[in-house]
């Protein structure tokens, strides 16, 4: 994680290629992330959403802890993606 803040809560980092929950046929990569504070009598809450762009085409789609799954790291998604590449035969 590249933030000491974040980094016991998050999940996924900044490049990391994810899989959603019901789109599994296609690949994101995480651009970015948001978290949000919410607090009460009854104390506090902490929700993060990811900012995630689709390979290969940069379509934006927010993805949550719950409905995201680690394909690979940012330091392996080159190799993951000249893999994928390869298998798949398509310009990605």
């Amino acid at each position: 994680m590249n933030d000491s803040a974040g980094q016991d809560k998050r999940r996924f980092d900044f490049g990391d290629i994810v899989r959603i929950d019901g789109y599994e046929d296609e690949w994101y990569r995480v651009e970015g992330y948001t978290e949000l504070n919410y607090y009460s009598l009854e104390g506090m809450y902490q929700e993060s959403y990811y900012d995630l762009a689709r390979i290969p085409d940069g379509l934006y789609l927010d993805g949550y802890d719950d409905n995201m799954t680690l394909i690979c790291t940012a330091e392996e998604a080159w190799e993951a993606l000249e893999k994928r590449k390869e298998k798949t035969g398509k310009k990605r």
